[in-house]
């Protein structure tokens, strides 16, 4: 459930969401 997390704080990047996700979805 990092989705909601990191879409959130990617959102203020605007470019680590992809990161984010792929790391997540890793991560879990």
């Amino acid at each position: 459930m990092s989705y909601p997390v990191c879409l959130g704080d990617a959102t203020s990047s605007g470019g680590q969401v992809v990161s984010c996700q792929l790391a997540g979805t890793h991560a879990i």
